[in-house]
Order: structure tokens, then sequence, then C-alpha cells
């Protein structure tokens, strides 16, 4: 049990501890969800059930918890940076160069659904990773796992994106790993 001046306190600590995250990072979006937790130095079942009393005051989704009005914003040069970046991305399709982005940047440009990060440096457009997923997918489907090199021929990618794409799927959940194979997941 909480009283409401205990849940008001802790709403408030919530809100400083964001307020010092977004003075960090000013380009993501949200805290991931259990650094708000353990900032707060709650249990996960305590933190389940009084995250939804923060509300309207902190937002809470897929990404993360932020403050309601939050809106990280970019530079100039961090727009023009970010469109640059994009539109290399863009053209190179499954074969993206290594840009040397920063990692806010990149956290930025993820959070607004324009790039994947599949980590290891590996970046790709959206509507490119969205395309190669579905042909992994139908690949899958129609002709069962494929391996690293099937896939790289599939997607006419190198080996070092085509590893980090098909992780990034496993991350997912949209396949899984068995020995030197892919699959889809259970449920699709």
């Amino acid at each position: 049990y909480l009283s409401a001046a205990g849940l008001r306190a802790l709403e408030s600590r919530a809100l400083g501890a964001l307020e010092t995250y977004e003075r960090d990072h000013p380009l993501r979006h949200a805290m991931p969800r259990e650094e708000l937790r353990a900032r707060l130095g709650l249990g996960q079942r305590e933190y389940t059930a009084i995250l939804p009393a923060f509300a309207p005051a902190i937002r809470a989704n897929a990404r993360g918890v932020a403050r309601a009005d939050w809106t990280p914003q970019l530079s100039a040069v961090q727009r023009r940076e970010a469109e640059a970046a994009i539109a290399e991305l863009s053209s190179a399709g499954m074969a993206p160069p290594r840009l040397s982005l920063d990692a806010e940047l990149i956290a930025y440009l993820e959070g607004e659904g324009r790039i994947v990060d599949c980590g290891d440096g590996t970046l790709f457009a959206k509507e490119s990773f969205e395309a190669a997923r579905g042909r992994i997918t139908e690949l899958i489907e129609r002709s069962g796992p494929v391996t690293l090199a099937s896939a790289r021929d599939a997607l006419g990618t190198n080996r070092r994106a085509a590893q980090a794409f098909l992780e990034r799927l496993d991350r997912d959940r949209v396949t899984r790993r068995i020995g030197d194979a892919r699959e889809l997941a259970s449920g699709r």
C-alpha cells in the first residue's frame, strides 16, 4: 500500500530522475524502463503496479518512460547531419556504410523510426530494413531455415551486414537461431 503523499513523493523523484536523464541524453526519446526502476529503488512488482499511477505526468510505452511534455530537439547542425546520414543509408540499401554518428543522434533517429540500429555499427534506413525483413520472412516460409550465407545472397549484401541484420531479427523475436540457421520464431 502507498499513501497519496507517498505516491506524490515517488512521482516527484521519478520526474527528477527523468529530467536528469534528459539533460544527460538530450536526443533520447525515453529512459529505459528498468533504469527508472533502478533509480527509484523499487522492486519489479512494485514498479509495475505504480508506473500507471504516474500518468498523465509520465508516459510509458514500448520505447521506455518519459515526461509527458518531453520532446527531444535537434540543433540545426544535428538536423543536417541526420538528413545526410539518412540519405546515405537510404541509397545504400542493404549494403550500409559505416557512419561516424554520435550515439545520441543514432538513438534519436532510431526513436523517430527513421533507422534501425543492428549493433556493431551497422545501421539501416528503416525502409531498407523492413523490405529485407519481408524478404527473409518470405524466404523462410517458402524454403525453410536460412543460413547466414543464404540470407547474405538473398539480400545482396556483405557478411557483416547480413549477420548484424539476422541478429537483430533474433533480438526482435522474428527469427530464432537453430545451429547455423534461422527459422521463424514460434507463433509466426
